[in-house]
């Protein structure tokens, strides 16, 4: 009967200490995502009243027509680092954009003031590298190609390669690409790459503190009576009761989660048809970090 018996040793576990990480650490982490890079457009009065471009944080920029305000912002980040070998700004766009051709002509406007010569602007442009897209797919891919590469230049044990003046991931043409992939696919799968999208954006916006992404998204412009039940107003100090609509676009859950992906949101609007002509109002309708909201000023971009 004894022979029958079985004894079963249980195997002896070595414990391993675990990484503690400190509230300090992050504590000065997140005191150096929010002393992170300042960007500006290089129009002084516009700047001097809406300084909110700080790097460490995705900002969506939401407009009814494109009024150049994302170009601005790139040209005066190039001049500003200056002639670099080393990719500085990585623009994802939809095939057909202008934003390069914006910038140049920017950037040809200040160059030319100390050097007639093109090859100066071209140099310039050197450090800016454009990734098309036709898909969602398309969109993704490019994303984790600028993840791969802003991770090796952020690399910690090589501070040295981290750019002193930062860098800007800009994004074009994210709300025509997700109308069109609901219309093709359907609402749950179109919420699901975007998902995945987002993830994406926001992994860089953190763990790059010194690189600012820029989102360009439309902006639905309606009066109420014209809007959808279950659209969600974007809230402006210049909203009125009887005066019109303005709604992220795609709307619905598409529309709110861009919206929740967005750590500050700048809508540049023509205050309730009060600003006529060229001169828009750009306003921070939502601030989850810097404090802020309800800041707004009058842009107008040089001819």
């Amino acid at each position: 009967m004894d022979d029958d018996v079985h004894v079963f040793k249980t195997p002896s576990v070595r414990a391993r200490a675990v990484e503690v990480t400190l509230a300090s650490t992050l504590f000065d982490l997140e005191h150096s995502r929010a002393a992170g890079v300042r960007c500006h457009t290089g129009v002084k009065a516009f700047d001097k009243d809406f300084d909110v471009w700080s790097s460490g944080q995705t900002i969506a920029i939401a407009c009814e027509r494109r009024h150049a305000l994302s170009a601005y912002l790139i040209a005066d980040h190039l001049l500003a680092q200056g002639f670099k070998q080393t990719a500085s700004v990585y623009i994802i766009a939809l095939p057909g954009t202008t934003v390069l051709n914006e910038v140049h002509n920017l950037l040809h406007r200040h160059v030319t003031a100390f050097s007639p010569s093109e090859t100066k602007v071209l140099e310039l442009l050197e450090s800016t590298q454009l990734l098309q897209y036709f898909d969602v797919a398309g969109l993704a891919e490019s994303l984790s190609e600028v993840s791969s590469r802003l991770a090796h230049d952020f690399e910690p044990a090589k501070p040295s390669k981290s750019p002193a003046l930062g860098s800007i991931l800009f994004i074009q043409g994210i709300s025509s690409t997700l109308s069109s992939a609901q219309r093709r696919s359907g609402l749950v799968q179109a919420l699901a790459v975007l998902s995945s999208v987002l993830r994406t954006i926001t992994h860089i916006s953190r763990a790059c503190p010194s690189c600012l992404v820029l989102l360009e998204l439309d902006l639905e412009v309606k009066t109420k009576a014209a809007a959808d039940e279950d659209s969600e107003e974007i809230i402006s100090a210049f909203s009125n009761l009887s005066g019109r609509f303005m709604r992220m676009s795609p709307g619905g859950p598409l529309g709110r989660m861009l919206e929740g992906a967005a750590d500050l949101l700048v809508a540049v609007h023509d205050a309730d048809g009060k600003v006529k002509g060229k001169k828009r109002i750009a306003e921070v309708v939502k601030d989850r970090q810097s404090g802020q909201l309800g800041t707004w000023a009058f842009w107008e971009a040089a001819d």
